[in-house]
């Protein structure tokens, strides 16, 4: 499956202010992304504590834990947190969300790590026009931010304990696809929707050989699911009596055989079939100029003035055009002074 998400974490540390910028924007390559960021001066945190190389989620509740025991104790830094947060806001403004989303994954997706820090660092250099500057990225599918979530917000004893029903036990264990960006809530699914899953336990050898036989593609040699699947959803059920944060879901393959999932409800999950229906080799890439002109083009706040001059080629001072059009200029004033001198 092609890689839609991009994932930026960043640690500034200013030279000036003493103060610490860690934060992360994570999105899709269509332009939609969320951001977050927590300051906080280096006698309160040590920026060697920052591990920038976590997960998305765990790297997520390590900014919470800063804000939790850090900011939301010292006033100071609450104040502090507001005033940078607000210049954030205005910052992204001024480049665009879209456009700045799309030039994030772009460059990314060509591993072009200078331009990713000019761009970041564009950002922060109104606040301090000195600091470090630490940064870690990388492009994710689908099925991979879906495994990180499930292994990150699943309750083992929950699920182990759901999962011991006599009509549940045989049946395979699948999970939905997430889609922190634009997804809903497993709440908002109704009976018959159509769902978006990847499997992680086939079941059974009989209920494995037949998914493998009816659906070939969707499994490597090996067995393993490799290409998400769109099924039925056949029935939720909430069961307060072992968590009422959590709801079991049935999923009919479609060949017969019936799925089972326990979905944490506050997840977002994938509700659009039009990511699936486009295949990859169909896209074709944008460059980062393109996706400037096509933002401008919609109305989007241009990207500021030092964005649109990175290039990777320059354009000249003087063009032929310009030599061609200051002798014509002059042949003409030339002539002008000649007519005057000897007629008036």
């Amino acid at each position: 499956m092609a890689k839609d998400f991009f994932l930026v974490k960043y640690l500034v540390t200013s030279r000036i202010t003493d103060e610490i910028f860690v934060g992360y924007f994570f999105g899709k390559k269509d332009g939609k992304f969320e951001y977050d960021l927590v300051t906080a001066q280096k006698r309160y945190l040590n920026p060697k504590t920052i591990d920038l190389e976590k997960p998305y989620l765990a790297f997520k509740k390590d900014l919470e834990r800063i804000k939790s025991e850090i900011v939301e104790k010292f006033p100071t830094m609450k104040e502090l947190n507001r005033d940078v947060k607000n210049f954030l806001r205005i910052q992204l403004g001024k480049m665009g969300y879209d456009a700045l989303a799309k030039k994030i994954f772009i460059t990314i997706e060509n591993d072009d790590e200078g331009l990713l820090r000019m761009m970041i660092r564009e950002i922060f250099e109104n606040w301090t026009s000195r600091f470090e500057l630490e940064l870690v990225y990388e492009l994710m599918d689908y099925e991979a931010i879906t495994k990180e979530m499930f292994t990150f917000s699943s309750d083992e004893k929950v699920i182990e304990q759901i999962y011991n029903r006599e009509d549940l036990k045989d049946l395979p264990e699948i999970y939905p696809l997430i889609d922190p960006v634009e997804g809903v809530s497993i709440d908002e699914f109704q009976i018959g929707d159509k769902i978006f899953f990847t499997v992680l336990n086939a079941g059974n050898e009989e209920t494995k050989n037949k998914l493998l036989e009816d659906f070939p593609r969707h499994f490597s040699k090996s067995g393993d699911n490799i290409m998400p699947f769109v099924g039925e959803l056949l029935s939720k059920e909430i069961i307060p009596t072992v968590s009422k944060n959590y709801v079991l879901v049935k999923v009919d393959f479609g060949n017969g055989v019936v799925g089972k999932a326990v979905v944490l409800r506050s997840l977002r999950l994938l509700a659009s079939e039009e990511r699936l229906k486009k295949p990859v080799e169909a896209v074709t890439p944008q460059s980062i100029d393109e996706i400037i002109s096509s933002e401008i083009s919609r109305e989007i706040p241009a990207p500021s003035e030092r964005v649109v001059k990175v290039s990777k080629e320059k354009q000249p001072l003087f063009t032929a055009e310009f030599f061609y059009g200051l002798i014509i200029a002059l042949l003409f004033v030339a002539l002008i002074l000649i007519i005057t001198y000897y007629f008036f």
